[in-house]
């Protein structure tokens, strides 16, 4: 969840989608932002419960920056241990997934991966080497595949053996257009989102795209527009609409080096901004930053129906940014001791939190995975 400046990390980029400009009227989805319903948070939760992830000596997570899932398994990476650790479904530590090195079929750093069930095997994208290295999902090498340029951000699998890259090109000291580029092989297929000349900014969450029953979906950097990704083409699915209240042109032209200058100028001009997003098989949950404050709205893919959550601040879901999605949940993770602190606040009710999975929790143990399935209403 957006709180705090300084909580991100500012780039001022160029970027556009296409040879032309966007006409966001011809976009198939188009949600209204100021249609939305006012819901209690406790009307829109079908299910809500929590996942301690088993903390040993082997096991000690610092810093999850990306989680997969398979059907049976729990994919985490742990940024400070340059390691990806796999759970079960009951929390349980399976082994570590560990071959940072330089030797033959090692990576120097995992800065992205993804999982294909189908053809057991893990993908992991070392942007240092300039390579995607592929292993069983026991940790052994398969082949290393380089990828002919350079800055590589994330990766996911379009189907058919292609990947999807997305990188950015860096150009000067405020030039940081984005490409999303079609490989097969390590050779170029495709590309998109052409630089243009519209000035930006990125002030995001490190995961731009969402990979959902074999769907890929990204929302550019710092755009109100989802795209869905295919080897053919990136195409504009959904549209928030905030009726000339996004981020104007006129505020991003100034290039403000200064956060809580950009911040004082959002707010005076009454402006959203900071737009993130999950998406699921039926919902679609996003939350946007207005008048210093973290609004969060659901989507009801199934129905077209917007719902606000009134109580998103002071609800089962403060403090959380959903990044994850799988079979039906949005998922997020929480430190043991926030969830003692919501617990104590009266946030999260018996109903949700069992006072024996409580008492367990261990304040400085690893993090515990929250899944929220939400329903139609």
């Amino acid at each position: 969840m957006i709180r705090t400046v300084g909580l991100f990390y500012i780039v001022l980029i160029f970027i556009s989608c296409g040879h032309n400009e966007i006409d966001y009227s011809t976009i198939e989805n188009q949600i209204q932002i100021s249609n939305a319903k006012e819901v209690s948070v406790l009307d829109l939760v079908d299910d809500h419960y929590y996942l301690p992830l088993e903390t040993n000596e082997k096991v000690q997570l610092h810093n999850i920056t990306n989680i997969k899932f398979t059907k049976d398994l729990i994919f985490v990476f742990d940024q400070g241990h340059q390691g990806i650790f796999v759970f079960d479904f009951n929390g349980k530590f399976k082994y570590e997934f560990n071959l940072q090195g330089s030797g033959p079929g090692e990576y120097a750093q995992i800065d992205d991966f993804y999982l294909n069930e189908k053809g057991n095997y893990i993908d992991i994208l070392d942007n240092t080497l300039n390579q995607i290295n592929r292993y069983s999902f026991k940790g052994e090498f398969v082949k290393s595949t380089k990828i002919p340029f350079f800055s590589s951000l994330e990766i996911a699998q379009l189907g058919d053996g292609f990947i999807g890259v997305l990188r950015a090109k860096i150009g000067g000291s405020y030039n940081y257009p984005y490409e999303c580029v079609v490989l097969d092989g390590g050779k170029v297929e495709g590309k998109y989102l052409k630089i243009r000349k519209n000035i930006d900014v990125f002030y995001s969450s490190p995961n731009k795209m969402f990979s959902v029953d074999g769907n890929v979906y990204v929302r550019p950097i710092y755009s109100p527009v989802i795209y869905k990704w295919t080897k053919e083409d990136l195409k504009p699915l959904y549209y928030f609409d905030f009726e000339g209240e996004w981020l104007s042109n006129k505020i991003l032209k100034k290039q403000y080096l200064d956060p809580e200058v950009f911040m004082k100028k959002i707010n005076q001009e009454n402006q959203a901004a900071f737009f993130s997003y999950d998406i699921g098989r039926e919902f679609l949950l996003f939350q946007y930053f207005k008048k210093e404050k973290t609004e969060s709205q659901l989507y009801d893919l199934k129905r077209k129906a917007l719902f606000k959550i009134k109580d998103f601040e002071n609800s089962i879901l403060r403090f959380s940014e959903y990044k994850y999605y799988h079979d039906g949940y949005f998922i997020t993770h929480k430190e043991p001791s926030i969830i003692k602190k919501d617990s104590e606040d009266g946030v999260i009710g018996n109903k949700f939190l069992k006072k024996k999975l409580l008492d367990s929790l261990n304040p400085y143990g690893n993090p515990v995975l929250v899944f929220t399935k939400f329903k139609h209403i």
